[in-house]
C-alpha cells in the first residue's frame, strides 16, 4: 500500500511546516514545490491524496493547474488558499474542481484539519 501524500505549490513556508507537523502524526508524505512543471510532475506519480495550491505569484497559471487536475484526476482533492478576500476568484476556484477554497477571513490553520477529513474520507 503507497502512502498518503500531500503536494503543495506556493505554499507560504510557515503554513507549510505546520502541515509537516501534522503529516509526521498521521504518516502522510508532505511534498513541497515552487514550480508549476515540477507540481505536475509529482502528481504523475499517482500517488497524490491532496494538492494544495497557494494563489498569488501567478493566478492564471495556478487557477490552470486547479482545472486540470479537476478535469484529469478527479481523485485528487484540490484545495486552494488565498490570501487575498477576492469571492470571484474563490467561486473560480470551485467551479474549476477545487474541494476547498481558504481565504480570508477564514485562517490558513484550518488547513490540517480539512486535510485529514479528506484523508480519512469524511463527507466534504
Amino acid at each position: 500500500m503507497r502512502q498518503a501524500q500531500i503536494i503543495t505549490y506556493g505554499l507560504d513556508p510557515s503554513v507549510t511546516g505546520r502541515l509537516q507537523k501534522f503529516a509526521q502524526d498521521h504518516g502522510v508524505w508532505v511534498r513541497e514545490t515552487q514550480q508549476i512543471r515540477a507540481c505536475r510532475n509529482l502528481l504523475r506519480e499517482g500517488d497524490a491524496v491532496v494538492l494544495i495550491v497557494m494563489l498569488g505569484k501567478d493566478v492564471i497559471e495556478e487557477l490552470s493547474l486547479v482545472e486540470r487536475i479537476g478535469r484529469t484526476a478527479p481523485d485528487i482533492a484540490v484545495i486552494v488558499v488565498s490570501d487575498a478576500d477576492n469571492p470571484a476568484l474563490a467561486s473560480l476556484a470551485w467551479d474549476l474542481g477545487a474541494i476547498c477554497v481558504l481565504t480570508p477571513p477564514q485562517p490558513v490553520e484550518l488547513l490540517p484539519d480539512i486535510v485529514l477529513k479528506r484523508l480519512t474520507g469524511e463527507p466534504r
